[in-house]
């Protein structure tokens, strides 16, 4: 692997509960530096955003977590999930795939979700320690259960099957490459980024708040996290616990 820290270890895994739960339990042991990659062929547990489940047929998609210690202060912590997605749209890119980062956590291509992502952090005091980055990306999956909406993969895109180590390393190589632009503080060509790829951005969408049905038109997702939108001519931030989108 070309690369300085993400991927140098690399531990592949037949079957697992959930990679994200793996490295959680492991991360404390003393091999277990930052940037290792882990890998299932088949995930028990997958976990989504909001215990949403994640699910996947074996050996056909891209399941992975891997370890980050970005110790930086909170105030920064966005940032880092910002070139997470970024590195996943990236990576599409070079296999001519155009994507976009629909808020929260999903990455979609023509309008279908062809990846998730889900980041959980250890926090000490005002510093962020640790990410565990969970992706799950589709890779070669043709047929999904019937409960997913609009889900979609690269070989149905592509119409041809990929090698998944060959998305894998094109994954690692896009994050080392962001996470030393977030080292260096190049924030804003992290936040510019993301912001050109958020899905329907502009436009007038239909959203759950307060239990009511409201139109709103997405302008941005601020350095909080808050999705900002523009609604009746007053501009207004929520989080991911106040607001689901219910119409696109």
């Amino acid at each position: 692997m070309n690369t300085l820290i993400i991927g140098r270890s690399i531990i592949r895994l037949d079957s697992v509960n959930s990679t994200n739960s793996y490295l959680s339990e492991k991360m404390n042991n003393t091999g277990f530096h930052e940037g290792v990659v882990v890998i299932a062929e088949e995930q028990s547990e997958g976990r989504g955003q909001a215990n949403n489940s994640w699910k996947s047929s074996k050996g056909d998609n891209l399941l992975c977590s891997i370890l980050f210690k970005p110790k930086c202060d909170l105030v920064y912590q966005f940032y880092f999930n910002q070139l997470v997605a970024n590195s996943i749209c990236q990576t599409l890119s070079e296999f001519g795939l155009d994507s976009e980062i629909k808020w929260p956590n999903d990455i979609l291509v023509k309008g279908q979700k062809i990846a998730g992502i889900l980041i959980e952090n250890k926090i000490k005091g005002r510093v962020l320690e640790s990410s565990i980055v969970g992706i799950g990306l589709n890779i070669n999956q043709s047929k999904f259960d019937k409960d997913l909406i609009n889900p979609t993969s690269l070989k149905l895109q592509l119409q041809q099957k990929l090698d998944n180590d060959l998305v894998l390393n094109k994954l690692i190589v896009q994050l080392e490459k962001n996470y030393f632009q977030f080292k260096r503080n190049e924030l804003e060509r992290i936040d510019k980024k993301y912001q050109l790829a958020l899905f329907r951005k502009d436009k007038e969408t239909l959203f759950m708040i307060n239990n009511e049905a409201t139109l709103a038109i997405i302008r941005a997702v601020n350095k909080q996290g808050e999705i900002v939108l523009e609604i009746e001519n007053e501009i207004k931030s929520f989080s991911n616990s106040e607001i689901k989108m219910i119409k696109e």
